[in-house]
């Protein structure tokens, strides 16, 4: 597992910024707590290798396709399974309820965390659609997978009976 310290390791091996480092701790606890609360009411995520990978999601976050460029560090390493987490993240569509693993608690982690905090849904997508180098288009892909996510979030808190404010606030 990647733990915190050989997250800090692969950090410093890359030279992850700092404030990449602190989202990644975030994502990090949040993801735990999704998958905790999901394994509450019978799913059996491996919350190791969710936590592992969500530690060092961005470890490249500075690189062109840094889910890719993360990934093959992860290989490189032996660490395959988080890898394969890692190199999905950024362009996920989540599984149906019924089927969540541990690439979609990863996702839904990223998704609401912003910088190293949660914010939830809105405003970490508010966040993303304000970053420099935004065109229409990606800004009415961010509002579709802002939708998207909140359907989403609105089915789990009916299957594990708290709000995601709740879970994670």
């Amino acid at each position: 597992m990647i733990d915190k310290k050989l997250q800090e390791k692969f950090f410093d091996e890359y030279g992850t910024p700092m404030h990449v480092r602190r989202h990644c701790s975030a994502v990090a606890e949040c993801a735990v707590k999704i998958g905790k609360a999901l394994n509450e009411v019978g799913y059996k995520l491996d919350l190791e290798l969710v936590e592992g990978a969500a530690n060092v999601h961005d470890v490249a976050r500075t690189a062109a396709d840094h889910e890719k460029v993360g990934a093959e560090f992860l290989v490189e390493r032996g660490y395959e399974r988080e890898a394969r987490l890692v190199r999905g993240h950024m362009r996920h569509a989540f599984n149906p309820v019924d089927q969540i693993d541990e690439l979609d608690v990863l996702c839904m982690a990223d998704r609401v965390v912003k910088e190293d905090e949660y914010v939830g849904i809105d405003e970490r997508m508010a966040y993303l659609m304000q970053k420099p180098g935004m065109t229409p288009e990606r800004i009415q892909r961010i509002k579709m997978i802002a939708e998207e996510t909140r359907e989403y979030f609105e089915e789990l808190e009916k299957l594990i009976g708290k709000t995601f404010d709740e879970l994670l606030g």
